[in-house]
């Protein structure tokens, strides 16, 4: 995911590949199972949710953030906190085809599912961070 935000890439276009890789990352059958073991889990041991959370989501949240920071700070979005504004956009970006997988209302993302799902995200996004 790191090599997605590449700071020298137009804005819209490291977002969206960014937003790809890592909802293609957590739609995987492996990332799924994962998710739905530690959540599972994390009632009985709470201990499992915070390694998962420091070894996955908070490192992905930091790189995104770090990104949007440089972004802000060259004008090309509103300055605001960048590590709120990452948490925004990844969850905005699990709450179509991500969530539908986890409940089970599918069991395969649909053909452009996805690209919609970002689409959204990164219109909604944009509107709320764009100078």
């Amino acid at each position: 995911l790191s090599q997605a935000l590449n700071p020298e890439d137009e804005l819209n276009e490291a977002l969206r590949l960014f937003c790809s890789r890592f909802l293609a990352r957590l739609t995987s059958p492996e990332g799924l199972a994962l998710y739905r073991l530690v959540i599972g889990e994390t009632g009985r041991t709470p201990e499992i949710g915070q390694i998962f959370h420091a070894r996955g989501p908070q490192i992905i949240q930091r790189l995104l953030a770090n990104f949007l920071a440089a972004a802000m700070a060259n004008g090309q979005l509103r300055t605001e906190d960048s590590s709120d504004a990452a948490q925004l956009l990844m969850q905005m970006c699990l709450s179509g085809s991500h969530h539908h997988l986890l409940m089970g209302r599918t069991d395969m993302v649909q053909p452009g599912a996805m690209d919609r799902d970002i689409d959204r995200a990164l219109t909604l996004f944009l509107r709320a961070y764009l100078p």
